[in-house]
């Protein structure tokens, strides 16, 4: 399963439209509280980033996924 945790700036966007482009089936999680929570759990301050199978992906990560699929 992919959550993308997105806040809807730029870089989230696009990873929103490339996951879509490749057909992936995607849950956004948006709300602020819980994008906050799971980027405190992981250690990161930044957004986009995804979860794939309980496995943490920042930004990069998450474009190289995409782009292998």
């Amino acid at each position: 399963m992919y959550k993308l945790y997105t806040t809807k700036c730029p870089k989230c966007i696009l990873l929103e439209r490339k996951l879509k482009e490749k057909g992936v089936e995607f849950e956004v999680v948006d709300n602020l509280e819980e994008v906050t929570k799971m980027a405190n759990s992981v250690g990161v301050s930044s957004v986009p980033f995804m979860v794939v199978d309980n496995k943490f992906m920042d930004y990069n990560d998450s474009m190289s996924c995409i782009n292998s699929l």
